[in-house]
């Protein structure tokens, strides 16, 4: 309830509000969730298994949230500046670096309640050990992403243990298995799951898409190998203290991008991986795809990842084409669609264009997506 934040944005105001409410429920539970409390509760790691994902479509810097008030009510830029001036006085807290804390606080808190594994990870003898840890090592972006590294890692005479946590598993774990050591689907409360990680006496705990689903977080803040590396799988940075690297690719990054993470930044040349592309889609005619007719602008993203900046370059291709069609795509939730065209259909009326070009495709499976990537025209991708 308090770190929970919208998908779709009015403007960056919109987004202004919903980063101070988030600081604010951050400090909420600092102060009400010490180790004091948190020793009243059950013992459940499950509880403190929640994603702040959404911060990373914002376009912001979520390693250090700096508020001036600029644009905000003057009552809640108050409000924030002697918050953090408590925070600064009463617990030590650098109130500019919420991500960092909001990772201090995890590992506190997952330590509190799962004690037993406040001792750090103990490595083996003798040999080389890398647990790829992920729910994700299945048909997915995150296996088509990561899956060579597995297979090169154990050709260079590595141990690698892919960890598949549950419920979802299919073909494609099955086949990544077959190129590593040892595939290890753990099962049960969280955990036991880290304790079967840690039973594997792993040197690295590699974390692809660190930052995704909150039990890998959990398990990072815990601690799963002496020494543990995230990827960009999910391309932020996520600011543990038992998270050392973060392995990007040197071919996604701008100069001086150690800045951008709390981790120490390693880049691989060009994208750093051995993308599985996926096969060719059968062509399907245009109107069986659901495509508007006129020229198709097609961008292929959910609408949590349209942030308000984008509005601009789609009414400047409307402007630009009146005759064309910007084909956006829905998401899981009703209310986000409705809100992502609401907006939009705004700033083409603002600006003279024709809202009738916005056209939204229903959510469907992956085969009939990349059909309709094929049969664009045009494609569009947004910013941040």
């Amino acid at each position: 309830a308090e770190l929970t934040l919208p998908q779709v944005y009015a403007d960056h105001a919109d987004i202004d509000a919903a980063r101070v409410g988030f600081e604010h429920g951050l400090a909420t539970l600092e102060r009400a969730l010490d180790r004091r409390a948190l020793g009243h509760h059950q013992p459940l790691l499950e509880q403190l298994a929640w994603s702040n994902q959404m911060l990373a479509y914002q376009g912001r810097d979520d390693r250090a949230l700096v508020w001036h008030g600029n644009g905000l009510p003057t009552a809640i830029a108050a409000e924030i500046s002697a918050l953090a001036d408590e925070m600064a006085e009463v617990y030590g807290f650098d109130f500019n670096a919420v991500s960092a804390r909001g990772a201090r606080w995890l590992a506190a808190a997952a330590r509190t309640l799962a004690p037993q594994f406040a001792a750090p990870p103990r490595r083996g003898a003798g040999r080389r050990r890398i647990g790829f840890i992920s729910a994700a090592f299945r048909q997915s972006p995150i296996g088509a992403y990561f899956a060579r590294w597995i297979g090169a890692a154990t050709a260079a005479g590595v141990e690698t243990v892919v960890v598949q946590l549950p419920p979802a598993h299919d073909a494609f774990t099955a086949e990544l298995a077959r190129s590593a050591t040892r595939l290890l689907r753990p099962q049960g409360p969280l955990a036991a799951i880290a304790a079967e990680i840690r039973a594997l006496q792993l040197d690295l705990a590699l974390f692809p898409d660190l930052g995704v689903d909150g039990r890998v977080g959990v398990l990072a803040a815990l601690g799963m190998a002496p020494r543990q590396a995230m990827a960009w799988g999910h391309p932020s940075t996520f600011g543990l203290d038992t998270v050392e690297a973060f392995i990007g690719c040197s071919a996604m990054e701008p100069a001086g991008a150690q800045a951008h993470y709390a981790e120490r930044l390693l880049g691989l040349p060009g994208i750093g991986t051995g993308w599985i592309r996926p096969a060719p889609p059968p062509p399907l005619p245009r109107e069986t795809l659901g495509l508007p007719p006129g020229r198709c602008y097609l961008l292929p993203q959910v609408p949590y990842k349209v942030h308000p900046d984008t509005d601009a370059s789609l009414v400047a291709i409307g402007r630009a084409d009146p005759a064309g069609r910007i084909v956006l795509m829905q998401g899981e939730r009703p209310g986000a669609s409705r809100r992502l065209h609401a907006r939009l259909s705004r700033a083409f009326t603002q600006a003279g264009a024709d809202p009738r070009q916005l056209h939204f495709l229903p959510m469907t499976d992956r085969p009939r997506v990349l059909a309709t990537c094929a049969a664009a025209d045009e494609m569009v991708d947004t910013p941040h």
